[in-house]
């Protein structure tokens, strides 16, 4: 069963509890147990935590309720795609946020000698974009006019991997690794439960849930990495990224934000690994999306502009979308060639054209509150993430397009026909100095792109890879 769970940081968590997040399926949130005396809800976690909770409560915990979360993507039949977000127990919730944060430097340290860097570890988003970039700029450098050294970057997504994961892998994955927790995952996931679908505030759907892991918990992503622990496992003794670096090595370099895997190698090993990945990743209840998997292929100097290269062709006729010129968005962020990057109809481009469409209908709403919340804290928001990944000769134009914008939109919040550059400066200046607080991409790409370069820097420093020194050499250079 595991060593018991204790709860030390019980008050720590409930103090930051975030308002107004979604009910539970009694109807529970944060709010009301904040509301109880502080000794009765630890006594509640602490059971639950512990696998002790009655048979009625115990069915209670492993129910949920279903939400469709929009993916902004469509399907073949353009019908939206969703990501299925289960919302158990605010209580189960608030339980599930003790061991995050109690065992957060251990999953950060286990998770990251796995390459896996969506779990607790601090920047592990731009780590993990940076490491491709990287990667790819040594295996170029290196290459020495030799073709099959340059280097091939893959994008790879896992297909249903949450409601697909394997519970006895779970557990078995946790009872290694993790044994203080096993106790709870057998609480959540030893027996089905239930998930229920609503419309309306009615049911509309119901049924056993006996299969994967929940998506949306706190423990969430912990808990899929642990589903596929044998598979990670095996992807690192198949790659060897500590010896990606050496020159007559056949590894390549590998880093998971959950389930999207990147992968950089060689040109001459590309193909064996693909093959392999296709084969050996169903054993391990891994199912490839086929249709998100993407492979960059640089040209190397000798090949000609036109057409695939063999290897590009051999990796289509695998199912893979091979290019020469980039990854259209690998953790959203594209990655290639300049032109690539910024080209009409890429992810840069889709961004800016995406906030157009949500000023607009904030301008509906016809009330300035509202209006100004949603420009604030919503469509301000939705550049944010790109300038700390790419440098700020690639998305000048388009910052500066999104934050004109964010501007127009402002008109309706003033009720101005046009804007004054005093206006437009009062806009961006802090509260505390008569301002409206709102902070775009373009007033701080410079500034976001060099922290994040450092953050980097830093997980490199502390990540004790051995692939990590001349990752960061690479890093300094640019």
């Amino acid at each position: 069963e595991g060593p018991p769970m204790k709860v030390p940081c019980f008050p720590y968590v409930m103090s930051g509890l975030p308002r107004y997040k979604a009910a539970g399926p009694c109807g529970d949130r944060y709010e009301h147990y904040k509301a109880m005396p502080p000794s009765f809800v630890r006594s509640m976690v602490l059971y639950a935590l512990n696998n002790q909770l009655g048979p009625q409560s115990s069915v209670m915990w492993r129910t949920g309720l279903i939400h469709a979360g929009d993916k902004g993507k469509r399907d073949a039949q353009n019908r939206r795609k969703a990501r299925p977000i289960v919302v158990g127990l605010a209580l189960r919730r608030i339980a599930e946020r003790i061991p995050c944060a109690q065992m957060k430097d251990r999953f950060a340290r286990v998770f990251t000698v796995a390459r896996q860097l969506g779990v607790a570890v601090s920047s592990g988003v731009e780590a993990a974009w940076h490491t491709v970039m990287n990667g790819i700029d040594w295996f170029i450098a290196n290459a020495d006019g030799d073709v099959d050294s340059m280097p091939v970057a893959m994008q790879i997504d896992y297909s249903d991997g949450y409601t697909r994961a394997s519970r006895p892998r779970l557990l078995r994955a946790t009872q290694d690794i993790f044994p203080s927790l096993l106790r709870y995952q057998r609480a959540c996931y030893a027996q089905p439960g239930r998930i229920i679908a609503l419309n309306g505030g009615r049911i509309v759907k119901e049924w056993e849930d006996g299969v994967g892991v929940w998506q949306g918990g706190p423990l969430g992503n912990a808990t899929f990495c642990l589903s596929i622990w044998d598979w990670m496992y095996a992807l690192y003794c198949k790659l060897t990224p500590e010896t990606a670096l050496q020159p007559e090595s056949h590894g390549g370099l590998e880093v998971s934000i959950v389930d999207d895997l990147s992968v950089v190698l060689r040109r001459r090993d590309v193909v064996e690994f693909s093959s392999w990945m296709l084969r050996e990743a169903p054993r391990y209840g891994v199912n490839i999306a086929l249709d998100k998997w993407y492979a960059y292929v640089p040209r190397h100097a000798s090949e000609s502009g036109a057409g695939l290269a063999p290897i590009a062709r051999t990796l289509a006729a695998m199912g893979c979308k091979a290019s020469h010129d980039g990854l259209p968005r690998l953790l959203g962020a594209p990655i290639g060639t300049p032109e690539f990057c910024v080209r009409t109809g890429g992810s840069l481009f889709s961004v800016v054209e995406n906030t157009r469409k949500f000023v607009d209908q904030i301008g509906q709403l016809e009330h300035a509150t509202a209006e100004y919340h949603m420009l604030r804290w919503c469509a301000s928001a939705q550049l944010h993430h790109l300038p700390r990944l790419l440098p700020s000769r690639l998305i000048s134009g388009f910052a500066s397009t999104h934050r004109n914008i964010i501007h127009e939109g402002f008109k309706s919040v003033l009720l101005a026909d046009t804007l004054t550059d005093f206006q437009r400066v009062q806009i961006s200046l802090p509260e505390y100095e008569g301002g409206l607080s709102l902070v775009c991409a373009h007033d701080v790409m410079h500034a976001a792109y060099i922290g994040c370069s450092a953050a980097v820097a830093r997980f490199y420093r502390k990540c004790q890879w051995p692939e990590a020194s001349p990752l960061s050499e690479i890093l300094r250079s640019r």
